[in-house]
This record gives structure tokens, sequence and C-alpha cells, in this order.
């Protein structure tokens, strides 16, 4: 999983690239595949049409042949497109400019289009893998986990009860506990550097991913927001309280259960039970 995601970041760097050079001489392709250049449908517009000049000489039937051949079919999309096609108008006309952009986008293209498939192949075999693990049902069903973020959890937890202890072993296994440093009467607190990076992000990005799906977690962020902290350190605190749960799930073998957890913040008069009815 930690290979996928490698690849996974050097497809997004060259999607970047990619829309940062097509900014510089040819912005209506960006426009035309509505921003996203990750997809088969933006790398083959590139490789095809690798400046405005060429777009623009296509006929009304090639460009309607090529979006039908990617499956879009939708007649609001195709007249966006032809419109774009026949009355905007180039950026820069400058040959030098228009040509080593073309090339350039053409080459960032390529590399996505070449990456494509192998995160798919990646993706299928998590998944294979995941759906026939014994413990898998302790995490498929966690809040905003998903297909990528379930096996995820579940590599790094694993099926050895006796390897952590305690959630506070996992918090600082992975980095999310911070390291308190005293002297006198000097007390200092650092983010903890010395970790697993891949795990540390793991609960990081699962944390993220949980607000948009679980109540109490979007409930927590906007209490925190609103007293002034920064969204980095406050996702940094909840995937401190997300691995004390997720620790309890994993060494009782019992499944997460929202509806439940929700129920327990009320009956202990927690806040971020309630937050959302008080602001309504």
């Amino acid at each position: 999983m930690e290979d996928r995601r490698k690849i996974v970041d050097l497809r997004t760097s060259q999607i970047e690239a990619l829309s940062a050079c097509l900014k510089e001489y040819f912005p209506q392709a960006i426009e035309v595949l509505s921003g996203n250049l990750a997809t088969r449908l933006a790398c083959d517009f590139v490789k095809k049409w690798p400046a405005f000049d060429n777009f623009q000489q296509a006929n009304d039937s090639t460009i309607k042949r090529f979006f039908y051949g990617h499956n879009v079919r939708s007649p609001q999309v195709i007249e966006k497109v032809l419109k774009v096609a026949t009355s905007a108008q180039p950026l820069t006309t400058d040959p030098a400019l228009v040509e080593s952009g073309g090339r350039l986008a053409q080459t960032y293209a390529q590399v996505i289009s070449t990456l494509n498939p192998i995160i798919e192949q990646y993706e299928e075999r998590i998944q294979k893998l995941f759906s026939k693990h014994p413990e898998a049902y302790l995490f498929n069903g966690l809040p905003g986990a998903g297909p990528a973020m379930a096996p995820r959890l579940l590599a790094f937890f694993g099926t050895d009860r006796s390897r952590y202890a305690s959630a506070n072993n996992v918090q600082s296994f992975c980095g999310i506990a911070p390291v308190t440093k005293s002297s006198g009467k000097t007390k200092a607190i650092y983010m903890r550097r010395a970790c697993p990076k891949f795990d540390r992000q793991t609960f990081h990005e699962f944390s993220r991913l949980s607000v948009v799906k679980c109540q109490w977690a979007r409930n927590y962020v906007e209490y925190y927001t609103d007293k002034g902290k920064k969204y980095a350190t406050i996702i940094r605190a909840l995937a401190f309280k997300w691995i004390r749960i997720l620790f309890c799930c994993w060494k009782n073998h019992t499944p997460y259960n929202d509806d439940q957890y929700m129920a327990d913040l009320a009956k202990r008069g927690s806040i971020f039970a309630t937050l959302h009815l008080k602001k309504s």
C-alpha cells in the first residue's frame, strides 16, 4: 500500500506539472476538461491536440467523435467544448512557447496515462486481499475510510494483539503523540519526528476524511476552529482520539459503531455530540 501511495504521489506531481504547463500556453484545455487532468480523456486530449491551434482546426465531427469515444455524450458538455474551439482566443501565438509547451504537455500526459493502469492494478490487488482478510470487518465500516484507507488501517494494526500494549503505544509509534521535554520550570512540546511517516500520514488522512462522514468528528473540528486552533493541529488531535477508539475496537474484535459512540458521548454530556444541534 505504501508503494501504491508513492505512485499516486508521482502521478499527482505530473498532473500538477501538466496543469502548470497548460496554463502558460493552452489554458482552454483545462477549461474543456473541467480541470480534471488525471483521466484517460485528459491524457488523450493533450496527446491529440497539444496546442490550441491544433484543437481549433479540428472540425466539429472530429471533436464530437473524440468525446463520444471517451463516453462523454452530454449535449451541454459537447456544446461547451465546441464553443471553446470556435470562439476562444489563444493565450499566446509565440511559436517557441507553443511548440515547447506542447511537447512538454504531451510528455506529462504520457506519464500520467502510463501510471493510471498501474495504480488500478495496485488497487484491485489490495481490494482483493482486503476482502478476504478475516479482520477486514473491523475497518471497512469506518466513516470516511473507503477502499483506500480501510486496507491501510488494517495493515497498520495487523492481527498480533501483543504488538501494542495500549493506545498510547500506538500514538507514540506512529508519531501522533507529541514529545514533551521539561527542564526546571521550562516545558516544551514538539511534534514527534522519528516515526514511520506513512503510518502517521495514514491516521492524519483518515481523520480528515472522517470529518465528512462522522458528526462528532465534524463537531470536533468546528469547535476547535472556533477556538482559533490551526486546522493541521486540530486534525492531529482528532487522529489522537481516533487511535484510542480504533485501538479499543481492534483489541476487543468489535467493529466501530458511530451511532453507539454518539450515544455514549451524549450520555457523558460531551459537547461533540450536541454542538451541531445547538448551532441549528
